[in-house]
């Protein structure tokens, strides 16, 4: 029976991918499964995407970045306003897809509603934030080998510049 709760409840959560939230916006669950085959990953992250002000998340490849962005980069934010930030994510790389930088971007949209445009403290807080919260729903899922949150900490450590308005 428990099989049967858990085919039905991912079932109904598929489904309301197709719907959209009550600001207007596409569901990001769609996008969130393509790069995460855990559906409750998914979920989490497409929980923490809609909670940091995203809009839309786009999945591309190398040359698809190097056109919208001029740089063959894993993961980029462009910060929106009424239509909520844009995430595209490079799902050819190996890292494009990976926990650690889903939640780096997100964690931009997040510092993004704040004023902050960079790696600094209040971008470092929200991604430390995501990773605090990813770590107990998901034990033994690791970032770069390491438990998110202490992944987390040691990236944002890199970034110590702020640049908010």
């Amino acid at each position: 029976m428990t099989g049967l709760r858990a085919t039905i409840g991912l079932c109904a959560l598929v489904l309301s991918a197709c719907a959209t939230t009550p600001q207007g916006r596409t569901d990001l669950l769609p996008q969130m499964l393509v790069m995460q085959s855990d559906p409750a990953i998914a979920a989490f992250f497409a929980a923490e995407a809609r909670a940091a002000g995203v809009g839309a998340i786009n999945l591309t490849n190398s040359a698809g970045m190097r056109q919208t962005f001029g740089a063959d980069a894993i993961g980029l934010t462009r910060l929106g306003a009424a239509g909520g930030s844009q995430i595209s994510y490079n799902i050819e790389r190996p890292d494009g897809a990976t926990p650690q930088n889903i939640a780096h971007e997100i964690a931009h949209a997040s510092a993004g509603r704040n004023g902050c445009d960079n790696h600094g403290a209040v971008w470092g807080a929200a991604f430390v934030a995501i990773a605090q919260r990813f770590e107990p729903q998901f034990p033994g899922v690791l970032w770069a080998g390491l438990r998110p949150t202490e992944q987390a900490r040691e990236e944002a450590a890199l970034y110590p510049e702020e640049r908010c308005r």
